[in-house]
């Protein structure tokens, strides 16, 4: 088997685990939509694509998501409320955009949040009400980030969480995401070259010597 289909299992609410062979390059949109009684899943090393909701509703899914390095395109709401995680999120190395509502609801997920280098945009709401995640780097290629990508809509849309920013990239990502996370800031860490450039930026959003 080298893919899976769309909607292969959509609504099978008797799976409780899964294991997605290195075989597999594609998982199609909405594979396993609302398998709510996943608890376990563990994605192969060859799957290149990941379609909109092929796991979204999945609120069952305990413990870290990994999303292998082998993985480059991840549809809209991949991973939409799978409420369940409740470790740590790492994204695939070879992404390059991060769409909207991918993660939205993915309330439980914690720690810090690593946006791979290769990454040029993140959409709106693609991590709305991911309230647990603490910290996040952005990595050196990221260029847009949607306005609403860490919105949280039982706060006024301001996430508390996030405590701390690392931007590794030279220029000054567009959108206006901190101000839906200004209020929890404690510290962004900007290069020294580029130091400027993101204060006049964010000057509004982050003081008292945060940048």
């Amino acid at each position: 088997m080298t893919s899976i289909g769309n909607k292969a299992f959509s609504g099978c609410t008797s799976l409780i685990s899964v294991t997605i062979s290195d075989s597999v390059t594609t998982i199609g949109s909405y594979a396993f939509y609302n398998c709510t009684k996943i608890s376990s899943l563990e994605l192969g090393d060859g799957i290149t694509s990941i379609g909109s909701g092929a796991f979204s509703g999945c609120a069952g899914i305990k413990g870290d998501l990994v999303i292998p390095d082998s993985v480059t395109s991840i549809g809209s709401t991949a991973f939409e409320n799978c409420t369940g995680i409740d470790g740590t999120l790492t994204l695939s190395s070879n992404l390059t955009i991060i769409p909207t509502y991918a993660f939205q609801n993915c309330r439980n997920i914690t720690g810090e949040l690593v946006i791979p280098d290769k990454v040029t945009t993140i959409d709106d709401y693609s991590f709305r009400n991911c309230m647990k995640i603490t910290s996040i780097v952005f990595g050196e290629s990221v260029q847009t980030v949607g306005s609403y990508m860490f919105a949280y809509s039982n706060s006024r849309y301001t996430n508390k969480a996030i405590k701390e920013i690392t931007f590794k990239g030279t220029k000054v990502p567009n959108g206006y995401f901190l101000s839906y996370i200004n209020t929890s800031l404690e510290k962004v860490y900007v290069l020294a070259e580029s130091y400027s450039d993101f204060v006049n930026a964010f000057a509004s959003y982050v003081n008292n010597g945060k940048i």
